[in-house]
């Protein structure tokens, strides 16, 4: 069983990515870095 009684264990439209290259790699961090500065835009985002 999932967090707080939710079977779901994946979140939805999760998939693996293989990194196969330097700049590749550099695209994710960047991504990793930037991405939560975002998160206020986003509209499911709430306080």
């Amino acid at each position: 069983m999932g967090i707080a009684g939710d079977s779901r264990i994946w979140q939805r439209g999760y998939y693996d990515h293989i990194v196969r290259s330097e700049c590749s790699l550099n695209e994710i961090r960047k991504y990793i870095l930037e991405n939560p500065a975002k998160w206020i835009d986003d509209r499911l985002y709430a306080e």
